[in-house]
């Protein structure tokens, strides 16, 4: 027998052949025949296949090879209102192997606008809806397999709930909730809901995507324990509560990454605004093998590009975005390091979840951080000026617990 043998689509396929008429069910598995993969006719191909390999040594990867391969996509909240993103999701998305078909906006009156605005950015046509029944209905086919959510928190339980329903996957711009009293309770649910129906679950927190570029710039600390978090932000919302909600995923999320494990929580809030546009909120991060001090400033700035950056260990590396190309790097210390945009390093990598076929694996630790947002959120006044009830001193100068 030839020593070995390579099968394609393009190759001769007797080998195949061979291996599943005559090696029964487990060859015909384990030479990659499985059809069950996101969106609308795909399929497999086998890289390659040597023979004399035993059961369980065959290798395989799995690609796909239609033109129409792309997973069919909607969208909600195509505009950019209230800061949001959800063009730029639109099209990280499609270079990762979606194709959004249609779009739902909050204005009925501008929803034809937008979709021939998102339709102009992606190269083709975008069909505008009027209502989330629209977005989600079986036709015109194909029907959407993937549900972008970028739409004001408030609106996402909505969404998340409809696309559940509906069996689609969903990737939803942080926070995955609102943040009001009971939602942590909720997002655990909901998270449950979605494995337990094999379907993907992802929420946009970018900025872990940029730990291996703080490490090139501060190589010393690759592998040291993490003893403190300091972390700034530029929120364009006005008041303090959507500044914390907007902003506090990030760095929940990085956090998750530094201290990875189950069970971790927040405790002793302290949240002092210095000003109208500025505010610092600290609070200990309580993880299963360590408590870490944590501050967090919120700068409002008005246009962008918008300060930002976070380090520990007395070490803190500043963002950089040059515009309008949008490069950005890590400075510090005379020293830049630039690392690709994070956004779309997050798309990808729920992309890739969804192409690998890993139904119903959910992100590690996003109901967690729905809960140690909401518990943070109770601390934070709801509209600037008003500290009633909350810490006036700088939080930065109280005692810790011992």
């Amino acid at each position: 027998m030839h020593p070995g043998f390579t099968c394609c689509p393009v190759e001769p396929i007797l080998p195949v052949f061979w291996l599943t008429a005559f090696g029964g069910s487990q060859w015909r598995a384990r030479a990659g025949f499985a059809p069950d993969l996101p969106g609308r006719g795909r399929h497999e191909r086998i890289a390659y296949c040597r023979a004399g390999d035993l059961p369980g040594q065959v290798r395989r990867r799995r690609q796909t090879t239609r033109k129409d391969s792309k997973i069919p996509a909607a969208l909600i909240g195509p505009r950019r209102v209230r800061q949001g993103l959800g063009g730029w999701l639109a099209g990280f998305a499609e270079e990762a192997g979606a194709e959004i078909l249609r779009c739902l906006g909050k204005d009925p009156d501008r929803i034809a606008s937008s979709a021939k605005a998102l339709s102009g950015k992606l190269g083709h046509p975008v069909l505008p809806c009027r209502d989330l029944d629209e977005l989600l209905a079986e036709s015109p086919p194909p029907r959407p397999e993937l549900l972008i959510v970028a739409s004001p928190p408030e609106a996402h339980e909505e969404a998340l709930v409809s696309a559940l329903d509906r069996g689609l996957h969903v990737f939803c711009e942080k926070p995955l909730l609102e943040g009001v009293p009971g939602d942590g309770e909720k997002a655990a649910r909901l998270v449950d809901a979605f494995a337990a129906r094999r379907l993907t679950l992802g929420v946009n927190t970018q900025w872990p995507f940029t730990l291996e570029a703080w490490f090139r710039l501060f190589p010393d600390q690759r592998g040291r324990e993490v003893r403190d978090f300091r972390m700034l932000l530029s929120p364009a919302s006005a008041s303090p509560r959507s500044q914390v909600r907007d902003s506090l995923p990030h760095v929940l999320s990085l956090l998750q990454a530094l201290a990875p494990g189950v069970g971790a929580m927040v405790r002793a809030p302290r949240f002092h605004a210095e000003g109208r546009d500025s505010s610092v909120l600290c609070f200990d991060w309580v993880g299963p093998s360590r408590v870490l001090g944590c501050e967090v400033r919120l700068e409002r700035v008005a246009k962008p590009p918008r300060p930002a950056g976070y380090g520990w260990n007395g070490r803190f590396a500043e963002r950089r975005i040059r515009l309008p190309s949008y490069e950005m790097s890590f400075t510090a210390e005379g020293r830049e390091v630039p690392y690709e945009d994070p956004t779309r390093a997050c798309v990808r990598a729920f992309m890739d979840r969804l192409l690998r076929r890993e139904p119903g694996k959910p992100e590690p630790g996003l109901a967690e951080r729905m809960a140690m947002l909401e518990t943070l959120l109770r601390h934070v006044p709801r509209s600037p000026g008003f500290l009633d009830g909350h810490e006036h001193r700088n939080p930065s100068r109280r005692r810790r617990d011992p």
